[in-house]
């Protein structure tokens, strides 16, 4: 009987047992679901962008997210998104201004990135913040694969195999894989627009501008003028093509490269039907007009130019009229410094080959000096021979003589072999009000020359930086450092042993002053 007892006692420990386990196994499987899950995410595509108390733009502001930042969704209404932005709060963001996809999807994404450090020197912490220890420094060049990212910062692989996190604002993020653009410059809404401000060098963003940044919205209650006119003339040598609205012109001018083109953003505005045509200029081969967005109106005008041509905008008539005049660029009497940097005792970096910086530097600064003094410009160089001259004696040539410009040459070096590519390197700090003030000019003038490189040279594209560099800090004129090709890329350093190279490298900053110097500088 006591036996009996003891079965009947220990099969129903057994099935207590197995009820609880299944239960336990239930919310184990229960929990993998949810894990496994798919989620969605917004990544935000703009500069700025508001968060909103509600699915419109005309809820009120509760705060504001940059580019980069990626938030969980919780619902979808009318072309918004309700996303989550910590434990306790969430808010409404403009559809069309981020990109959305699933977690697993986001995974996948985050781990076939890299990032490019954009400054000369930045830190690389044991953690998400500028609290934490620096564990490492790295310089602008250099690239890391990214294991994850926390708000602004990015987890990556060290090149001693262990982990640091990169502060987002000091750096550009690419994917492995880009997807090609169709190249089409009247529709394609990725196409170049003109910058933002670079960031310093310090670890937290300085801000550039004197007031709020604007956001990438477009308030409900902004004025829609309608395009009435735009016509062409041709008088004295002088091509001017004339654009009217029924209200205050607000626009963006830039140029693009192969073919040359000229193209201006009009703001808030509708192209009321007016269709592309043909002329009869020089300069103007043909004018291109299209409604290029929607959300905010911006009709974009494309000037389809013969040659590389000299351009100035005027805005008259209350701002209703603007009138761009096209003639012959020139370079003629202005005076340029060329730098050849190192020389002497120093030789710059050396490459992996035993190529010294400071011979291709001096090489292809005469080379440049030759194709700038026939186009007229008055050229001087720092050096002419293997001799040193120091860094503030440099800028003090440049000062000195009044330059227009200054030109430092260079060529980069990495500790890391694979980092390669052309990049061209500005300075002008919000903190510094006397470079500050030239902020356009060096900027315009790095953007124009890199630009020529990039199109003319075999090397990846790795923009325009900005950087404290003793040079372009000292010198009073705007002023643009070159980094041709890595002297520790066996690709690039043979590229750099080249005389055609250095012939296109000289051709290549020729031409971007050229274009610096037609933009009315």
């Amino acid at each position: 009987m006591a036996e009996k007892k003891c079965k009947t006692l220990f099969l129903i420990g057994i099935i207590f047992t197995l009820f609880f386990l299944g239960t336990f196994i239930q919310v184990d499987c229960a929990e993998a679901v949810l894990i496994t899950q798919k989620r969605e995410t917004a990544t935000v595509k703009s500069g700025y962008l508001n968060i909103r108390t509600g699915p419109g733009m005309g809820f009120s502001k509760i705060d504001r997210v940059s580019k980069g930042q990626q938030f969980s969704i919780i619902k979808k209404s009318g072309g918004w998104y309700n996303v989550s932005l910590d434990s306790a709060k969430d808010g409404w963001i403009a559809g069309w201004l981020v990109d959305v996809n699933d977690a697993s999807q986001e995974t996948d994404y985050v781990t076939s990135r890299y990032l490019l450090v954009k400054e000369s020197i930045v830190n690389i912490r044991s953690g998400p913040g500028t609290g934490y220890e620096i564990v490492s420094k790295t310089r602008a060049g250099e690239q890391f694969s990214i294991l994850s990212q926390e708000d602004q910062w990015y987890q990556i692989i060290t090149s001693d195999g262990s982990s640091g996190w990169i502060a987002g604002w000091l750096v550009e993020v690419h994917a492995l894989n880009t997807p090609s653009r169709d190249g089409n410059d009247l529709y394609d809404h990725s196409g170049p627009q003109p910058e933002e401000p670079e960031i310093t060098e310090t670890e937290e963003p300085e801000t550039t501008e004197t007031e709020e940044p604007e956001t990438a919205e477009t308030d409900p209650d902004t004025n829609i003028h309608v395009l009435k006119d735009i016509d062409f003339i041709r008088v004295d040598g002088k091509e001017t093509i004339v654009i009217e609205s029924e209200g205050e012109i607000t626009y963006k001018l830039f140029t693009l490269k192969n073919p040359e083109r000229l193209v201006i953003d009009i703001e808030n505005t509708d192209i009321n039907d007016i269709k592309d045509f043909d002329t009869d200029g020089r300069y103007v081969e043909q004018i291109r007009v299209a409604q290029f967005s929607l959300t905010p109106m911006v009709v974009r005008v494309v000037i389809d130019l013969n040659m590389t041509s000299a351009y100035k905008p005027v805005l008259n008539d209350e701002g209703r009229t603007l009138k761009v005049t096209i003639t012959e660029p020139s370079i003629k009497d202005k005076v340029i410094v060329i730098d050849p940097g190192h020389g002497g005792y120093d030789p710059g970096a050396i490459g992996v080959s035993g190529l010294e910086e400071k011979g291709f530097n001096l090489e292809t600064a005469l080379l440049l000096k030759n194709n700038l003094e026939a186009l007229g410009a008055e050229v001087i160089l720092t050096r002419d021979d293997d001799t040193f001259i120091s860094l503030t004696g440099r800028a003090v040539i440049a000062n000195e003589v009044y330059a227009d410009v200054f030109v430092s040459i260079h060529a980069n070096a990495s500790e890391q072999s694979f980092t390669n590519g052309t990049s061209t390197y500005f300075y002008a700090p919000s903190s510094d009000p006397v470079l500050y003030a030239q902020y356009a000019e060096r900027r315009q003038l790095a953007g124009f020359v890199q630009n020529r490189l990039a199109d003319s040279l075999e090397t990846r594209d790795i923009g325009v930086l900005q950087s404290n560099l003793a040079v372009l800090r000292n010198t009073k004129m705007p002023s643009i450092l070159v980094e041709a090709a890595f002297l520790s890329n066996a690709a690039d350093e043979r590229l750099l042993k080249k005389q055609q190279f250095r012939e296109e490298v000289a051709q290549g900053i020729a031409e971007g002053l050229l274009d610096y110097f037609a933009a009315g500088n």
